[in-house]
């Protein structure tokens, strides 16, 4: 029961962090491409 819980915190907290990740990485080769 606890496995299955910790699991989903982890994707909970995953998730928001690699489309945050994402955005920030886009945002980047964005700039260099420009450049």
């Amino acid at each position: 029961m606890t496995q299955s819980k910790r699991h989903n915190l982890l994707i909970w907290v995953i998730r928001p962090a690699f489309g945050v990740v994402a955005i920030i990485l886009s945002e980047v080769l964005h700039v260099c491409t420009l450049d």
